[in-house]
């Protein structure tokens, strides 16, 4: 239902995690289940499972702006001689950006969130967000001093992406693991105390 929009994307985009004292440090909370915004009555039923905001937990993911920035910017100019890139790299843009869409906006109309949800549009996400950095980085390439902070920028988002998403998984499937494959467990808290991070 279209009244489910905005409460999924809070969810999907925003919702926060927890910091806890014992591996894996960042703690999956439940989804919002009250009305993000006050004059919205959130229909019944609607449920929220366990669930981190993806530009929390993947802030990388802020790079698939400039993406759609160049989308828009070419999209008249797909079949002229204007164009700024080779249209397969329109049409390659075009398609992960629909896959994308496809896969999240029937989630936002569902009156369930899930973080295992996330797969259904995720790897292709991430690959848009690639794309978005490349772009940004063609437009800083002569602008030295700018490109730096860029780049610098972009490789601090993209580890804090890979680290707190890592962390999420575990934390999301922490006592199935702990049941089934103890071992792994026990070798990722020492991959993460080799890292710095020093759970209990």
């Amino acid at each position: 239902m279209p009244a489910y929009i905005i409460q999924n994307l809070y969810n999907y985009l925003l919702n926060p995690f927890g910091i806890i004292p014992i591996f894996p440090v960042l703690k999956i909370l439940d989804g919002r289940t009250t009305s993000v915004v006050s004059f919205i009555t959130l229909p019944k039923p609607y449920f929220a499972e366990g669930i981190s905001g993806l530009l929390l937990i993947f802030p990388f993911t802020l790079f698939a702006i400039i993406s759609t920035i160049a989308l828009i910017r070419n999209a008249n100019r797909i079949a002229t001689e204007e164009m700024e890139r080779p249209d397969v790299f329109n049409w390659i843009l075009l398609t992960l950006s629909g896959s994308f869409l496809f896969g999240f906006m029937p989630l936002l109309m569902f009156f369930w969130t899930a973080f295992r949800y996330i797969s259904d549009f995720y790897p292709a996400l991430v690959l848009v967000s690639i794309i978005g950095f490349w772009e940004g980085y063609r437009v800083l390439k002569r602008k030295r001093l700018i490109l730096g902070a860029y780049i610098f920028s972009a490789t601090t988002l993209a580890i804090a992406s890979i680290l707190l998403s890592l962390l999420a998984t575990i934390s999301n499937g922490h006592g199935h693991i702990k049941a089934v494959n103890p071992e792994m467990l026990q070798w990722l808290k020492d991959a993460f105390w080799t890292l710095g991070i020093r759970p209990k």
